[in-house]
């Protein structure tokens, strides 16, 4: 005995299952071939005399980064202030700038 929602539930499951080995299909090949792109490049940066490198930077996005940069950025202001061999090497460069032709 056959019971009709169990059948109809069997059949859009079927009915998913294609449609998601399809979709499946379709992203694996624009995977491949954007991979396959990336590869390219990469081939011909390494051709060219580089290499990659990974590098770690400061997450701009997390919370407390931009009070943490002003912070280090004004100790790094009142340290150049205090620094007199700075200061008078930077007036010197200064007066030579003038000299400069565009």
């Amino acid at each position: 005995m056959k019971i009709k929602f169990h059948e109809a539930a069997w059949n859009e499951y079927l009915d998913w299952q294609r449609t998601d080995k399809a979709l499946l299909r379709k992203v694996n090949l624009k995977r491949g071939l954007v991979m396959e792109r990336v590869q390219k490049r990469r081939d011909a940066l390494r051709r060219a005399g580089l290499r990659p490198v990974q590098i770690w930077v400061p997450d701009t996005r997390r919370p407390g980064f931009d009070e943490e940069c002003r912070r280090q950025s004004q100790r790094a202001a009142q340290s150049d202030l205090a620094d007199t061999e700075l200061l008078a090497a930077m007036e010197e460069i200064l007066t030579d700038v003038d000299s400069w032709t565009p």
